[in-house]
Formats: structure tokens, sequence, C-alpha cells
């Protein structure tokens, strides 16, 4: 009885190494691509966070020194509001483009230092707004600023990592200070 022999063509596909490091790099190419997005994201969204630390220290100096302050009335009060938040846009660099439609700002005054609470305006997944105010204070009180900057995310795994609403994370910058005693 003859042994069973393989054809001679199957026996030279197996014994051939061509395209072998095209197979491999196809392999690892789709890790590696999604691992150097991540990378990208990650440094956009640090990039984007510290713009917007130097944009709110720099717009949190004219609640400082007296030049912002906030009048009385809900649509003074709002456009004072807004106002604000352009300050803190046009400072954003590169970002400022969308900032407008991206960008809240919560300014309240607090009794002293220790008393302060950061409550998370994220509620059941939701970016809550409602509960945010606008209150500069006057000479010499404490004022919390808080700054929030819904960023995009467009690594597939950076979504589930840093995620705190649907497709974004929210970058959060915060100062807070003691008004100068600018009456005097």
């Amino acid at each position: 009885m003859a042994a069973f022999r393989m054809p001679t063509f199957v026996r030279r596909f197996a014994r051939n190494r061509r395209g072998a490091t095209a197979v491999e790099f196809a392999m690892v190419a789709a890790p590696f691509m999604a691992l150097l997005l991540g990378i990208v994201d990650l440094a956009l969204a640090y990039t984007a966070s510290i713009a917007l630390d130097n944009a709110t220290q720099a717009a949190a100096r004219t609640i400082r020194t007296g030049q912002n302050q906030s009048p009385s009335g809900s649509t003074a009060q709002e456009t004072a509001r807004l106002g604000f938040r352009d300050t803190i846009c046009a400072n954003m660099g590169f970002m400022s483009s969308n900032c407008a439609s991206k960008l809240t700002v919560d300014v309240r005054t607090v009794t002293d230092f220790s008393s302060i609470a950061l409550s998370s305006p994220i509620q059941n997944g939701v970016f809550d707004p409602g509960s945010l105010q606008f209150q500069t204070g006057g000479a010499s009180q404490i004022v919390l600023v808080r700054v929030y900057y819904q960023w995009d995310l467009y690594a597939p795994l950076m979504n589930t990592a840093m995620v705190k609403l649907p497709g974004k994370t929210l970058l959060t910058s915060v100062t807070t200070f003691r008004n100068e005693p600018y009456n005097l």
C-alpha cells in the first residue's frame, strides 16, 4: 500500500515564506494604530486641559480685581456669565472656534476655604448645568470658579477609559481665590 502523499502544490505552498512579513504586519497593524490613535487623543486632551487652565486663570483675574462684577437681575447676570465665558474662549487658542457651545462656567462665593464642596454637574451620565451659578462676590470675598469643557474623544478605547459623557469627557478647571479689596 502506497503512503499518502500531499500534492506538490500544497507542499510548495507550506514551504514558501514569501509574504510572511506582510501577514505578520497585518496582524500587528490594527492594535498598533489603535494604540497610536489613543496616544494622540490623550495628548490632545492633555493639551486642551492645559489651555483651559490657563484661560480660566486669565479670566478669573478679572473677577479677582473687580473688573467683572455680577450685576443684579437674572438677565444681567446671564449676560455677565456669557461675557465671562467669552473671555475664557478668547484665550483658548486652537479650541476657541467651537468653545462657546462646549464651555460652561460656575462661579460662586463661599464663606471660607474649608467650606468648599465640589459637587459634580454630571447626574446619571448627563451634564446638568441647572445647578451652576454666576456670583462673583464683592471685595475681599472668597470666590470659587469652575469651568467645564466637553471634549470629544476619537479613539475607541479612550471612550471606555475616560468617558464621563456619551462619546465625550468633561475637562474641568478649578480656581479659588479671595477678591482683592478693590473698593477702597
